[in-house]
């Protein structure tokens, strides 16, 4: 399976910096956030309510800049090869470890 690591991807640096500090205000009356559609996010493995409101957080920080996220699979495998995380190309596929 071709995979290629998550090491600048936005999602993740918006997942993983998320517990630091709390999200910037927002102007939701950019009439761009309203033409982009929330993406359908699938759980491969449960999350914990931390992991899934931080996925939610970042979810909505895309969504608050008028940016369209595809449609996700999300994972929390316990090893990733010493990675934070990895992204899988043309699959839609993130996987986030523990």
């Amino acid at each position: 399976m071709r995979s290629t690591i998550i090491t600048a991807s936005a999602l993740a640096v918006a997942i993983i910096i998320g517990p630091l500090g709390q999200p910037p205000s927002h102007d939701t009356s950019d009439p761009a956030v309203d033409r982009v559609a929330s993406p359908t996010i699938t759980y491969l493995t449960e999350p914990t309510p931390d992991d899934r409101a931080i996925i939610d957080w970042a979810v909505d920080r895309y969504h608050q800049a008028g940016l369209q996220l595809p449609d996700l699979e999300v994972a929390f495998p316990v090893h990733c090869n010493g990675k934070a995380g990895r992204y899988f190309v043309g699959q839609g596929r993130i996987e986030l470890c523990k």
